[in-house]
């Protein structure tokens, strides 16, 4: 009975799911710059999407990305990216800009290249921390925003 309510839920809300767990992140589709990749060995799922626009790191909420979920009790989550750098400068093509429900956009970054890692900061004016937030009762959504170019998403896990 509980998976029926669930899936009417996700029917009726028109979110993703219900609570947070993981999504592959090529499932929220290409738009704008951000395009789907399969050359990068290893993903997960059926590629990959990769930000292929301009470097912006002054400028969040450019070449959006959503996922929604509903939530039926407020939860705590910790963001993990399974993302890919390949430029020889670890702390280039590194990052995306991230917000929760309308929240103020954040840096989320890796500083591991050449591989996939789930290897994900927040830098917060220069204090690097996990990305934890707390959903809402209802729907919630997560943005992503291109940030540096080149960088990959494979997989998004919200534990």
């Amino acid at each position: 009975m509980q998976k029926i309510i669930f899936v009417l839920l996700v029917l009726i809300t028109g979110c993703a799911s219900v609570g947070g767990g993981e999504f592959e992140f090529e499932s929220l589709g290409e738009k704008g710059d951000w395009k789907k990749g399969t050359s990068i060995k290893g993903y997960k799922g059926e590629g990959y999407m990769c930000w292929e626009g301009p470097n912006l790191f002054a400028v969040p909420g450019k070449g959006k990305l959503k996922h929604q979920w509903y939530e039926v009790k407020p939860d705590k989550y910790t963001l993990k990216l399974r993302s890919y750098n390949n430029n020889p400068i670890s702390d280039m093509s590194n990052d995306v800009w991230v917000r929760v429900n309308d929240d103020d956009w954040v840096k989320i970054f890796s500083s591991i290249k050449n591989k996939w890692t789930e290897d994900t900061k927040l830098d917060d004016n220069h204090k690097i921390s996990k990305f934890e937030f707390k959903s809402k009762i209802g729907k919630n959504e997560i943005e992503f925003s291109g940030r540096s170019n080149g960088f990959c998403i494979d997989r998004v896990e919200l534990n």
